[in-house]
């Protein structure tokens, strides 16, 4: 392989993989746009597609660095190429160490490619949403429930959380509308009616709730979350009597 050859392969892989992830950054503005856009219309999606922007953006940090390492040695192989034109690129029974790096660098070229295509069907799976919500439901101990009955139950926890004198819920009203639970829980924290676990426990809750609904084929969750359940909708009550 000659030096003509060696220049054309490391600034054309420079260039795709420059192109690459630029046409990555559009599409994934647009995915995380439109992903906001579905929270708008059902806020109980909101933490499931929070949790996509997370796995998302951690996947784009690993692209950029990975594209940049990879952009910036390709730049340093065309500097440093030693090779003249009348000459080819070959062992010749030694140790040549030009050969070793050129050939870990297209090595590395291929993983930026092949993770970053990787990447773009991952996010194109239409499973993808319910992917994300079965696994914010994580691994599930101990004895377990079925969801039916946890819904039912946080149903009833909701009920109770409606019934309280919040600002958010008679707004809501005002304009015939729901409050959601995200808000009046936000409300809630900020009024110090509960302690701070219990309001970390009833936004862990809500998540639970969120993912069960959203995830579909979810069939059961532990017991534990179904007691915190039915204990916090008892508090809720007590609390609506003594305001």
């Amino acid at each position: 392989m000659d030096r003509i050859a060696l220049d054309w392969l490391f600034s054309t892989a420079s260039q795709a993989i420059a192109a690459l992830v630029g046409l990555i950054f559009m599409g994934v503005t647009f995915f995380t746009d439109s992903l906001d856009k579905e929270v708008l219309r059902d806020d109980t999606k909101g933490d499931i597609c929070d949790e996509m922007k997370k796995d998302i953006h951690i996947k784009m940090q690993w692209i950029y660095w990975l594209a940049g390492v990879s952009i910036l040695l390709d730049l340093v192989i065309l500097v440093l190429n030693p090779i003249e034109k009348d000459k080819t690129f070959s062992i010749n029974g030694s140790f040549d160490w030009y050969l070793l790096v050129g050939g870990m660098m297209l090595l590395l070229n291929l993983v930026t490619i092949g993770f970053s295509l990787w990447f773009i069907v991952q996010i194109a799976n239409p499973n993808y949403f319910k992917k994300t919500a079965k696994h914010m439901l994580g691994v599930i101990h101990g004895d377990t429930v079925s969801s039916k009955d946890f819904i039912e139950a946080f149903i009833e926890m909701e009920k109770a959380l409606r019934e309280l004198p919040l600002y958010v819920v008679q707004e809501a009203q005002k304009t015939q509308r729901r409050a959601s639970v995200s808000d009046m829980l936000r409300e809630l924290k900020y009024k110090e009616w509960v302690s701070r676990q219990a309001i970390a426990d009833l936004y862990r809750l809500n998540r639970l709730r969120n993912a069960i609904v959203h995830g579909e084929d979810v069939e059961s969750i532990e017991n534990s979350d179904l007691k915190k359940v039915n204990e916090y909708t008892a508090i809720l009550k007590e609390l609506r009597k003594n305001l």
